[in-house]
């Protein structure tokens, strides 16, 4: 009886689940005492329950020995100020009265108090105070399941030391390795286990998506392992909570609303941020969350389907690496500085983490197929076995090869190359995307990636083949006869990418922290409709020209520049950032330029305008506070397509608060088109409710681009930072 009490028996993970039907009313446990009552019950005695001794309210079983690890407490007499575990109370209450039917429910075995360890909520220690810097914490939690959700974790830390340095003090946590017991601290390697037989973890993901099964699990784990995880809470003190991993909702979260219900912690804030593409477990998305951040529009489709709602979402893309977003030297000094040839086609081969699928087969397929007439990067993550069997393996005279082990430098080896073949991982599928690469699919994991499959192949940037053989044919066509098709394969990827995802996520969940919420006497900060008055909406004054997002520090406007191509976009951004504008190729992407203009930092978005590229352009909406439309003057024979593009684009939701500035480029040239003949072709005094200007320039000799960028300047920034 002794080891009993001072152990409490681990019960296995099936019958734990056949007990979460009971333990439904453990989600509003701690709704029933409140913070005198928790520090009543701060007794370190566990609870010994038998089936004869389970009434409520009634003498209960005396505690043995001090157990620090787990704490609990004495069933008293049920005076309000006894001693009680709260918890064993819910748990009979919700089966029947005095728990005479929990012993029916488990199956004779004792009350189902006394099936699982549920431990009370030890009260924190003190109110919680700042760090001696004044840091704003912000905690992290995550899973080693896989590489995606650590990499996405690294990712926000230093998306947070980069936007905002030394405000914040950023920590990633496992939470199920280090703050859970067994078995639940073995989920990484039960993932890794489950992934290399494809049916169980095919039967894992599908039997867990109802809500009917993940929700009670979450509650009977939560009362199960929340002691440890209130700990964790207790000893990173976070200021803002943010989860990368579909299992890091539903208990940590019904563990720290109840600590705040009880007064054990300050109101936090919770997001999540979705590191998956699309076929998302629903385990992502839980309706009590504060922010929520996806990647597509078919994951925000199945967030609304669950019971989010659209402000609770946010569509930037997935978290990836700032490195990935930057611009390095040209391609053939980048090739030279990572021992690879600097005029011959680059294919990157990426066996993940591990080193795993059929690496070997697709290097002797590319050596067979293609040999010389390619350069091949193989990347084998921590197989050191495979590294060394591939550097010795002989290959076809005049074909260079280079093989990796794990690499820390791989925007660099992506923007090396021309082609990657690779698993259909989200976070690999994003990063090839913003360098701009083709890519071969090669394997998933079923039904977690399966949705990333389809995502690549409809968007047109990449194909799947399982095949080595085949996949060496595919690629050697897009090198050869097919190669104007692979030019456009690579341009719709580098459109499809979202480098600033990054940013866009972290300065949103900024707002969501201590350090950038403004909290108005008021009520919540909302965006006052605009009235039109001739071509320019009146202004409404004082506190009601508050938009619903303040940028009161930062200073920063977003700026979107589109139009159809050859209207001189990319000439404009080179001529007011100083950068010489004499040769100017086509945007087959994007540019992104950082200028200081009159106090504020402009972050102008140059996206090409080709017809196969106009699709993309919606992934650039989010978070736009001025958008320039660019109208080539001299081309009158597209002006009705200019308009039409134009008037698609200002129907776009996400981009109904933006000011709209029309640049009538190409002034320079005989002929052109002069700003009142533009605004009647694009029928500008017919718009309602939009800020617009109207002005002629030439991105040649710059005439006219100050006074347009001015006027945008100050009309975006009398409505986010406030001026008059």
């Amino acid at each position: 009886m002794e080891d009993q009490q001072r152990k409490p028996r681990q019960v296995p993970l099936l019958q734990m689940a056949s007990a979460t039907i009971g333990l439904q009313a453990a989600q509003n446990s701690l709704a029933h005492i409140g913070p005198s009552a928790v520090k009543a019950g701060a007794s370190r005695q566990p609870a010994v329950c038998s089936a004869g001794n389970s009434s409520a309210g009634g003498s209960g079983s005396s505690g043995g020995s001090s157990e620090s690890r787990r704490p609990s407490s004495k069933t008293g007499t049920g005076s309000g100020g006894a001693r009680f575990n709260f918890f064993h109370r819910q748990a009979r209450s919700s089966i029947g009265g005095n728990g005479g039917g929990a012993a029916a429910f488990i199956g004779g075995g004792g009350s189902l108090a006394c099936a699982l360890p549920l431990w009370p909520l030890r009260p924190a220690a003190g109110t919680k105070k700042r760090t001696p810097d004044g840091k704003t914490r912000v905690l992290i939690l995550m899973s080693d399941t896989g590489g995606g959700h650590r990499a996405s974790a690294e990712a926000l830390k230093a998306g947070f030391e980069e936007l905002y340095g030394p405000k914040y003090q950023v920590n990633i946590l496992d939470v199920w390795t280090h703050h859970t017991p067994y078995p639940f601290n073995q989920m990484p390697k039960t993932y890794s286990f489950m992934v290399k037989y494809s049916f169980l973890w095919r039967a894992a993901f599908s039997l867990t998506q109802p809500r009917l099964v993940h929700v009670p699990t979450a509650t009977a784990t939560a009362a199960f392992v929340g002691q440890r995880i209130s700990e964790a809470f207790d000893l990173y003190q976070p200021d803002l909570v943010v989860s990368v991993h579909p299992l890091m909702q539903h208990v940590p979260l019904r563990i720290m609303r109840l600590r705040i219900k009880n007064g054990m912690q300050p109101p936090t804030n919770f997001a999540t941020v979705v590191t998956d593409l699309t076929s998302c477990h629903n385990t992502w998305f839980h309706p009590g969350v504060d922010r929520c951040y996806v990647a597509t529009e078919e994951s925000r489709r199945q967030a609304l389907g669950i019971g989010l709602v659209p402000d609770q979402l946010r569509m930037f893309g997935l978290p990836i690496r700032p490195a990935f977003g930057r611009n390095f030297a040209s391609k053939k000094k980048l090739r030279k500085s990572l021992g690879m040839v600097a005029d011959k086609p680059a294919i990157l081969l990426v066996g993940g983490g591990e080193g795993m699928g059929p690496v070997e087969k697709t290097v002797d397929g590319v050596a067979k197929q293609i040999g010389a007439g390619c350069q091949l990067v193989v990347i084998c993550g921590r197989n050191a076995k495979l590294v060394e069997k591939l550097q010795n393996k002989k290959y076809p005279p005049g074909m260079h090869v280079v093989v990796k082990g794990f690499v820390t430098n791989m925007p660099e080896v992506m923007s090396a190359s021309d082609v990657i073949i690779t698993k259909a991982g989200p976070g690999t599928i994003s990063e090839a995307l913003i360098c701009g690469l083709p890519m071969v699919l090669n394997a998933f994991v079923p039904c977690q990636e399966e949705g990333n499959i389809p995502y690549v192949t409809e968007n047109k940037v990449g194909v799947f083949e399982k095949d080595p053989q085949k996949t060496a044919q595919i690629i050697q066509s897009w090198l050869g006869e097919r190669s104007v098709e692979f030019q456009e394969m690579a341009a719709r990827a580098k459109a499809l990418g979202k480098p600033n995802a990054l940013f866009d996520i972290c300065r949103d969940l900024h707002t969501l922290s201590p350090s950038g919420a403004i909290t108005l006497a008021f009520g919540p900060v909302v965006r006052a409709p605009a009235q039109q008055k001739q071509h320019r909406a009146a202004r409404p004054m004082g506190l009601l020209s508050i938009i619903r997002k303040v940028k009161h520090q930062e200073h920063e406007i977003r700026v979107l520049l589109v139009g159809l191509d050859n209207a001189g976009k990319t000439t404009i951004v080179k001529r007011i950032s100083g950068e010489d504008a004499s040769t100017v190729s086509p945007t087959l992407g994007f540019n992104i330029k950082t200028l200081e203009f009159a106090g504020y930092q402009l972050n102008v978005w140059d996206v090409g305008g080709q017809k196969t590229l106009r699709p993309y352009w919606r992934n650039y909406f989010e978070q736009t506070e001025g958008l320039v439309w660019v109208v080539d003057s001299t081309d009158r024979r597209r002006l009705a397509d200019c308009a039409e593009e134009l008037g698609r684009l200002l129907l776009e939701e996400r981009l109904a608060g933006a000011t709209l500035l029309i640049m009538a480029n190409k002034q320079d040239v005989p002929g052109a088109l002069g700003a009142d003949e533009i605004k009647a072709a694009l029928k500008l005094d017919a718009l309602v409710g939009r800020q617009w200007s109207i002005v002629a320039c030439s991105a040649v000799d710059g005439s006219g681009l100050l006074e347009g960028f001015q006027w945008l300047v100050k009309d975006v920034a009398s409505r986010i930072y406030l001026l008059d």
